[in-house]
């Protein structure tokens, strides 16, 4: 028989418009899968185009074509002879040993890589507890350390503080004493000038001379008075004893 060539053949015709059986095909399976019923007019607007007419007959095929492929399905293994089904069934379960031997092996594989890992977190665990303890000594003695310093220098700058004290007094002082110093002198010097002046009106040697007499007669005088000895209070100086005259005795009448 031969065929008319205006009758597409099932998934490979096309429209007038370009409008595919596998465009039809996979439009309606996109619908079935979503639970929507497939029809012409969803089928239509999921393509964008073509006419009733030519999605029509394509949509019928596929409808005729659905049970064949349902039938081809997990069913189909009924049809399969009973020895392939064996060997099958053998190559299968041979399969699901080799997977759990694997799975095991990468169980095995698994646990001993956790092993590993658990004994080296419990040492880092231990090496980090050390370090801990030695850090907190560490802190602790720096500690102390700076609380000595902190004293140390309480105690440096309480010495400063009475240093510097002590140093303001003493140049208190000092500036007192040399007030005191520039005052006696200048009083020196005017006593001086006051005495000074009846000689450098007299002239030079002669009030020179003069002065040298004075000074002469002050220390003739400290001499002299420190030859005189001294009366105490209101005593009076040690008279001489001198024999006393006889008296005269008077002549006597006979």
């Amino acid at each position: 028989m031969v065929k008319s060539p205006t009758s597409p053949e099932p998934g490979t015709s096309r429209s007038a418009r370009g409008i595919s059986a596998s465009d039809v095909d996979r439009v309606a399976d996109e619908l079935l899968r979503a639970g929507i019923r497939p029809t012409v007019l969803k089928i239509r607007e999921r393509l964008g185009t073509g006419s009733p007419n030519t999605i029509n007959p394509l949509l019928d095929e596929w409808w005729k074509r659905l049970a064949s492929r349902l039938d081809s399905g997990p069913h189909a293994l009924h049809r399969i002879p009973e020895a392939v089904a064996q060997i099958t069934e053998a190559l299968w379960l041979k399969a699901l040993d080799s997977a759990r031997e694997r799975t095991r092996a990468e169980e095995r594989t698994t646990r001993g890589q956790l092993d590993r890992d658990k004994r080296d977190v419990d040492l880092r665990r231990h090496v980090l507890s050390l370090r801990e303890a030695e850090f907190e000594d560490q802190l602790k003695e720096r500690a102390r350390t700076i609380a000595t310093l902190e004293e140390q220098v309480a105690a440096l700058t309480r010495l400063l503080l009475r240093e510097q004290t002590n140093r303001s007094s003493a140049e208190r002082r000092i500036a007192v004493l040399e007030a005191t110093l520039k005052s006696a002198n200048a009083r020196s010097q005017a006593h001086f000038s006051i005495h000074a002046t009846p000689d450098s009106t007299m002239g030079g040697r002669k009030g020179r001379r003069r002065a040298n007499d004075q000074a002469a007669a002050t220390r003739k005088n400290k001499s002299a008075r420190r030859k005189t000895p001294r009366i105490s209070g209101n005593r009076e100086p040690p008279r001489h004893k001198t024999s006393a005259p006889p008296a005269h005795r008077s002549p006597v009448s006979k």
